[in-house]
């Protein structure tokens, strides 16, 4: 067996045929009218082989689910690169509603990341599930279905802007954090110098130790300061 096919092998053993693996084609089918758990995995990550069995049995487990849906996107694969625009790192776990995924950040092992998906893969008002919402909820999905697509674009334009701005003010103000930090450190450098300095620490220090040196070798033979 050559290289190629063994690390085809490999790589393969870490894809089962019992997670559905999602693709631009496919993505709108499985996934439709459902709360979806999707892993966005590299076959070479390691993070993502020991993960593998785990997600694996949590997707047996909703196979055939009319509620939740679990699934995987290989983001080596080129063709899945409209699906993978937004993962930053492998693997990467995103959970919601298809069309407005949410990052997970909980625990990655079995029994953690199987309690979440009973918690959450639950359908709740949304446009493709209109019977659980409240009248108000309603009212609000109705009027955005009488708005154009574009009026539409522009709104989502207008809150992405704002978000946007609002992770902008967030980072200025870590950055300015941060540079207040570095700078609090430095001056407690030059303070701690400064003192020691002034103090002449290091010529007392080296008197102890020039002393402390004396003791021991006068002790070592018997002689009296």
């Amino acid at each position: 067996m050559n290289l190629i096919v063994l690390s085809i092998a490999i790589f393969a053993s870490f894809t089962s045929a019992s997670v559905p693996s999602l693709t631009p084609e496919n993505f709108v089918s499985l996934t439709s009218g459902k709360v979806v758990f999707i892993k966005y995995f590299a076959p070479w990550c390691g993070h993502c082989q020991a993960m593998a069995s785990d997600w694996e049995k949590i997707a047996e487990e909703w196979a055939g689910s009319n509620d939740g849906f679990i699934g995987e996107v290989d983001c080596t694969i080129e063709d899945n690169s409209a699906l993978c625009q937004d993962v930053q790192g492998f693997p990467t776990l995103k959970y919601g509603e298809p069309d407005n995924l949410n990052d997970y950040e909980g625990g990655r092992e079995y029994k953690e990341l199987s309690d979440f998906a009973k918690e959450n893969l639950t359908p709740t008002c949304s446009v493709s599930n209109i019977a659980l919402c409240d009248e108000g909820n309603k009212t609000v999905i109705e009027e955005f279905k009488a708005m154009s697509i574009v009026d539409i674009e522009a709104k989502i334009q207008e809150i992405d802007d704002n978000i946007n701005k609002m992770e902008n003010d967030v980072e200025e103000e870590i950055n300015r954090l941060e540079e207040h930090y570095q700078a609090i450190i430095k001056e407690g450098k030059d303070e701690v110098w400064l003192t020691k300095v002034k103090g002449n620490y290091k010529f007392l220090k080296g008197v102890l130790k020039s002393k402390e040196d004396t003791e021991v070798g006068s002790a070592a033979t018997g002689d009296e300061l």
